[in-house]
């Protein structure tokens, strides 16, 4: 069987993270989970442990990035956007250092939006008297400004500047009237710069506040995009074949176009329209040395003329016959006299599925089984006597054996600040229940979701994406097990014909950007111990290899009791393998650790990493992970991970201190939460601040105030010290299970006993008992987490289980209801999630997306509404 084989070769790795919305405020947090998925059985991967997730800008230049532990096939992380990230439009993606050296196209990548979260001074619209425009056609544009409160802005005089590519062709002035209306006409250039849309550049002349913005007018060839796609890769002479087109408009959305193919004459070859979202396909059999020209005739506004790609004299035509009785048919043929032996080999994912030999006199049918084939696209490639291919055809495999998914919500239409279940339930076609490793969220539709790019699809990264070239077009469609199965294998061959040939790298220019960001980063050392048998040696050399692009080398020595300190220093932008050996009386112990492949080869007796260093100093939130040294992945589940929480931290404890603090503050000044509050959720200190229900949040490393209408930094006091910079990485690190108390005490009833600040109020904290570590020893606080990974925070969503905090005056706008990326189904495979909505009224969408060990991916989505 197929899938067998499938299971038994070495796997690639894709990267798929699924995002919280596609629009996001320059204040706000991108949330994600990362999924590794293997091969094209889609099963969990852990082929490595690390995932970089990188934010990239229009220069596709990185601005923020991230390493994010990958353990069972998925990893969690957030990234925070602050102001100097700016606004516009900017790509997230997510690969690990293997990578690098693969098929780039693999690597994920999504865009999303960033808006200002504050109304500019002055704001513009446009609107133009057509959509697009042919040469020495006249422009005529309004140019509409209003003020941050939509007032339309009258006698505004603004500049602007009209650029053809670099060129500047024209620029000027133009004022508003009363209405706040300025009206500008030119004539389009006849000829443009590399076929760019002309851009027209407006701005303020305001000193104080200055403001820029831009818009675009577009030819016709820029408003529609045509590609014509003969199957199998080339048109050949005299041979009958499928030629597949696709149009699109300047921002990828499907034109419905029909029109005529002519020749050199004028004289009608053959008419085509399209049948599904502005793709369609006709026959033809091309003579070389004939100018065919594809005539656009309707819609009206799009009628063009668009030449054929050239017609070859020589060569080959593949055709796909369609499918029966579990096998995939071909047609191959010549337009040359004499006999021709060709391979055919049919593969999915890179892996080779079978081969066979086809000697062609003129033409010649093969098949390959397609029986046992997991979802996906498998590719049928044709290679001459030489080895060359010459032809290639992708078909999609709709596998019967896929994860029914089935959810319940506990109603379709909410009230505000209400609770809503979903009730989710996951098993295979024969009613099994599946082992699903899934995130869900709940994010409003129009103000979190550009419908230009929606939520990312974890089938279209892992199915498609890694196959076709250009965009699918809502790529869900394809997946619809309540449409026709016949109706959507013609929809999807279309999206093969149209996508499937062209494998130009989209990803050049990105990784170029991305590798030289990319490095290992340097832990703070290395604690081991040599030992012989269970004895251990007092001052034994060590020595620390690094192998990379080059050898560095550091000594050391073991101490009297056998332990030993190294920092060795990573300097290459490639996987490092790393060799600590250790001389103990004429034998040689050594333990080799390359760094993204969870590779831990011991030798001889153990010379001991982490493991009776590290464990006592550790939280143990998840005892089962702690294993013994020489145990595969022990590294960085002892070292590395979201699994090891901080030390503690505590200052002097004497008798009941938060009431005691707190009793000199009247009852109204203080919000407080206690160990009680918590339960048994372990909530991260940013969690814990929007719980107060003060109007307290974080932007940029501060705890800041916005109740009085502006942010206003506040101070922060941990077990009666106040720390002096004040910022929230001072006590990030800090999670619910190792507080005992957390207030906020209002304006400046508290300043008076601060050095300095608390006019608009101060946080307090009180950390529970522990190792007495001094809060202001930073070096001995930090001195057993690592900076490898980044922190995982989770995401904080207000509980309104009683009256008083469901009519609690603070404004809950939250856009992103929920975002629960832990859920597991249970042996029934059942999960229940519970959330409760917010404030702002609309439509929201339910998206459930994840993984299984063996049944492949998990998508389910739905629609609420909050009125």
């Amino acid at each position: 069987m197929h899938s067998k084989k499938l299971n038994s070769f070495p796997v690639s790795q894709r990267l798929f993270l699924h995002i919280n919305k596609t629009i996001y405020s320059d204040l706000d947090t991108i949330w994600f989970k990362g999924y590794s998925v293997q091969g094209p059985l889609q099963q969990a991967s852990n082929i490595s442990q690390t995932m970089i997730v990188a934010l990239l800008n229009s220069q596709k230049e990185v601005v923020e990035s991230a390493q994010f532990l990958i353990f069972d096939g998925t990893a969690e992380g957030q990234i925070p956007i602050t102001k100097s990230i700016g606004v516009g439009n900017f790509e997230i993606v997510a690969y690990s250092s293997n990578m690098l050296n693969q098929n780039l196209d693999c690597i994920f990548r999504t865009t999303i939006e960033i808006i200002p979260n504050k109304k500019n001074s002055y704001n513009y619209s446009f609107g133009f008297n057509r959509t697009f425009y042919r040469p020495n056609e006249k422009v005529e544009m309004q140019v509409l400004t209003y003020d941050k409160y939509y007032k339309p802005c009258a006698n505004q005089e603004l500049s602007y500047n009209i650029l053809d590519g670099d060129k500047k062709i024209d620029r000027g002035k133009v004022k508003s009237n009363n209405e706040g209306i300025a009206y500008l006409n030119f004539p389009y250039e006849s000829a443009n710069s590399e076929n760019l849309p002309l851009k027209i550049n407006f701005e303020t002349g305001s000193i104080e506040s200055p403001f820029r913005e831009n818009t675009y007018v577009l030819s016709v060839h820029q408003a529609i995009d045509v590609q014509l796609l003969p199957e199998g890769g080339n048109l050949v002479d005299g041979l009958m074949q499928i030629v597949a087109f696709r149009s699109v408009d300047d921002r990828g959305r499907p034109i419905e176009i029909s029109g005529e193919i002519t020749d050199a004459k004028g004289k009608s070859v053959t008419e085509f329209s399209t049948s599904h979202q502005g793709m369609g396909k006709f026959m033809m059999i091309p003579q070389k040395g004939e100018k065919y020209k594809f005539i656009i005739k309707s819609p009206l506004d799009y009628a063009h003329e668009i030449e054929f790609p050239e017609v070859m004299g020589k060569g080959f035509a593949l055709s796909y016959m369609g499918s029966r009785g579990g096998h995939a048919f071909f047609k191959v043929a010549k337009n040359f006299k004499g006999s021709e032996e060709v391979t055919a080999v049919w593969q999915m994912d890179g892996f080779v599925l079978g081969t066979k030999s086809i000697y062609l006199e003129n033409e010649n049918t093969f098949s390959f089984a397609k029986k046992d084939l997991p979802n996906g696209i498998a590719k049928i490639t044709l290679f001459d006597k030489g080895g060359a291919p010459f032809a290639e055809r992708l078909i999609f495999i709709e596998a019967s054996q896929k994860p029914i998914v089935d959810i319940k919500l506990n109603h379709k239409n909410y009230h505000t600040r209400s609770k809503g279940v979903i009730k989710l339930e996951t098993l295979t076609a024969d009613s099994l229940p599946v082992d699903a490793n899934l995130s869900v969220l709940v994010t409003h539709i129009d103000k979190g979701i550009n419908p230009l790019t929606p939520i990312p699809d974890i089938r279209d990264y892992t199915l498609f994406k890694s196959e076709l070239s250009g965009q699918v077009y809502r790529p869900a469609q394809y997946f619809d097990k309540e449409t026709d199965a016949k109706l959507i294998e013609y929809r999807a061959d279309l999206v093969m014909l149209t996508h499937g040939w062209r494998k130009y790298n989209w990803y050049y220019e990105l990784c170029h950007k991305l590798e030289p960001q990319y490095e290992y980063y340097n832990y703070d050392f290395y604690r081991g111990v040599v030992t012989k048998g269970k004895s251990v040696v007092p001052h034994a050399p060590v020595e620390v290899l690094s192998f990379g692009k080059g050898i560095t080398m550091s000594e050391s020595k073991a101490d009297e009791n056998g332990r030993f300190y190294v920092n060795p220093q990573f300097s290459e932008k490639v996987s490092p393998t790393l060799i600590i050996s250790a001389a103990r009386k004429n034998e040689f112990s050594r333990v080799k650790l390359t760094m993204e492949d969870r590779e831990l080869e011991i030798r001889d007796s153990v010379v001991q990493l982490f493991y009776d260093e590290l464990l006592p100093h550790v939280h143990h939130r998840n005892v089962d992970l702690y294993k013994k040294p020489g145990e595969i992945d022990t590294l960085f589940k002892l070292w590395d991970t979201k699994y090891i929480a901080e030390i503690f931290v505590v200052g002097s404890q004497t008798g009941n201190r938060i009431t005691e603090t707190l009793k000199r503050y009247s009852a109204g000044s203080t919000h407080l939460l206690t160990e009680e509050d918590f339960g048994d959720e372990i909530l991260d200190m940013e969690s814990m601040i929007y719980q107060l229900g003060a109007g307290l949040m974080v932007e940029n490393d501060q705890v800041v105030n916005t109740s009085g209408g502006q942010l206003a930094s506040i101070p922060i006091v941990l077990n009666g010290v106040q720390l002096r910079d004040a910022t929230f990485t001072e006590i990030a690190y800090l999670s619910s299970d190792m507080i005992e108390g957390i207030a906020f005490v209002k304006g400046s009833v508290v300043s008076a006993e601060l050095d300095s600040g608390g006019q608009d109020g101060a946080l307090m904290l009180w950390t529970l008992k522990g190792k007495n570590v001094k809060v202001a020893d930073k070096e001995k606080r930090n001195k057993f987490t690592s900076g490898r990974y980044g922190r995982v925070c989770k995401y904080y969503s207000p509980k309104y289980s009683n009256n008083k905090q469901k009519y609690s005056p603070v404004p809950d706008n939250r856009i992103t209801v929920l975002w629960d990326n832990t859920v597991k189904t249970d042996s029934l495979g059942r999960a229940t999630i519970e959330f409760y909505n917010g404030d702002v009224k609309g439509n929201y969408l339910v998206n459930i997306q994840g993984i299984s060990k063996k049944d492949g991916l998990i998508f389910k989505e739905a629609v609420i509404t909050l009125r």
